[in-house]
C-alpha cells in the first residue's frame, strides 16, 4: 500500500511542476482559493467545523508517528538512521509552498510541532497503542458529529 502511496504522490508532484513549469493551465493544481470554496461548500456546519479541528490533528498525528516509527538506514550529512516522517514532511511542506507561500509558512508553523511530537513518542513503548487509540479517537470526532458533545463528555471525565 505504501509503495502505491508513494508512486500516487511521485506522479501528481512530477505532473505539478511539470505543469508550473510550463505554465500548461489543463491539468493544473487547483489554487488555494479554488480549494478553500470548496472547503468552505463542503463544511458549513459549526458542529463539522468544530469536528474537524479535534479530530483531523488527531488523525494526522497518528499518521505521522506510524511514519516515524518506519526507519531505513542512511549515510549521509553523518545520519546513520532516517524515519519516513521527515521526508514525508517535506513533501507535505512543498505542496503547501507550490499551492501558496503565506500557506507554506502557515503549513510549516502548524505542522511542524505536530511532526515534531509525533517523532518524540516515536521511542515510546506504547507506539502502536497509541497509534491506534489516537487513529480511532481522531476518526470517532469525524464521524459523530451530533454526538460530540457526548463523547467529549466521556474522554475529559476521566
Amino acid at each position: 500500500i505504501f509503495i502505491l502511496f508513494s508512486f500516487m504522490w511521485y506522479k501528481s508532484f512530477r505532473r505539478i511542476i511539470k505543469n508550473r513549469i510550463t505554465g500548461n493551465k489543463g491539468n493544473r493544481m487547483k489554487s488555494l482559493k479554488e480549494q478553500l470554496s470548496n472547503y468552505k461548500s463542503v463544511h458549513l456546519n459549526h458542529k463539522n467545523v468544530i469536528t474537524h479541528f479535534v479530530g483531523v490533528p488527531m488523525i494526522l498525528w497518528s499518521i505521522s508517528l506510524l511514519l516515524s516509527g518506519i526507519t531505513f538506514d542512511v549515510d549521509i550529512f553523518n545520519i546513520k538512521t532516517l524515519s519516513l516522517l521527515p521526508v514525508t514532511a517535506l513533501v507535505v511542506f512543498v505542496y503547501y509552498f507550490l499551492l501558496d507561500i503565506k500557506m507554506g509558512f502557515f503549513a510549516t508553523v502548524i505542522l511542524s510541532p505536530l511532526f515534531y511530537s509525533a517523532s518524540i513518542y516515536s521511542h515510546s513503548i506504547y507506539f502502536y497503542s497509541l497509534i491506534f487509540s489516537v487513529f480511532i479517537i481522531g476518526w470517532l470526532f469525524q464521524f459523530l458529529k451530533k454526538q460530540n458533545q457526548l463523547l467529549l463528555m466521556i474522554l475529559t471525565s476521566y
